[in-house]
Parts: structure tokens; sequence; C-alpha cells
């Protein structure tokens, strides 16, 4: 029941954000698809919609949307070479976080691993938020 629990509640803060530019409408898109059982045929698909998204937003600070897509999906076919520092990094923390959950797939007590994870994921979103900021500081 944990992973319902989990959706509603991002569901519940991207609604409060009340964003609708940029890739808020898209993020609530994928949520909406997401599977409710974590073992659902259709969550790897979505779990890769998901990482594709994630490389465009942080391409979309360095590059026109419309590249955007190819750009990050060449990324995690090829490698991040040419796609820039922020992708590459995000793709960096992609494959940390898949190494991370792997070692906790069979172990009881996978708590100190999924700390591991938040503090990657929560590594992106900072890198993230300043660049963003230094782009907004560049354009004002």
């Amino acid at each position: 029941m944990l992973w319902p629990g989990r959706l509603a509640e991002v569901r519940a803060v991207l609604d409060a954000a009340a964003d609708e530019e940029g890739a808020a409408p898209r993020i609530r898109k994928l949520l909406g698809e997401a599977p409710a059982d974590r073992a659902a045929p259709g969550l790897r698909d979505w779990a890769d919609a998901c990482s594709l998204l994630a490389l465009e937003v942080h391409l979309g600070a360095e590059a026109a949307s419309a590249a955007a897509a190819e750009t990050a999906r060449r990324c995690r076919e090829a490698g991040p070479d040419g796609a820039g520092p922020l992708p590459a990094g995000e793709l960096r923390r992609q494959v940390r976080i898949l190494e991370l959950l792997a070692g906790t797939a069979d172990v009881p007590a996978a708590g100190a691993g999924l700390r591991q994870v938040l503090d990657v994921s929560a590594e992106g979103q900072r890198v993230l938020r300043a660049a963003v900021s230094r782009r907004a500081r560049g354009q004002g």
C-alpha cells in the first residue's frame, strides 16, 4: 500500500503548486499514468518515460525544447557526450539510483539504501534549482 500512498502524496503536492508552465503539466500527466501496482507490467515503460522527462527538464535549462527530447534519448542510448553538464549529471544520478535500488532488492531492511537513493535524488533537485536560478538571473 506504500506505492499508491506515495503517488497520492506526490500528486497532492504537485496539484497544490498550481504550476501550469514548464514540465509541471507533463509531470502531472505521467503521475496520472502511473501503474497502481508497483509490480504492474507497465511499470518499466512508465519509469522510462519519467527518466526521459527528467533528462529533458535538465536539458531545458541548456537547450531549445524542440531538441531536448531527441538529445535525452541519444543521451540514454549512447551516453551524455555533448549533452551538457546538467543532463550528464542527471544521467549519472539515475544510474546511481538504479544501482542502489538493485542493491536493496533482496534485503529485508533496506532503509539505508533507500536513504541513499533519497540523498542522490535531493542532490539532483538542488543542482536543477541552482541552474534555474542562475538562468533566471541571467534573463532578468
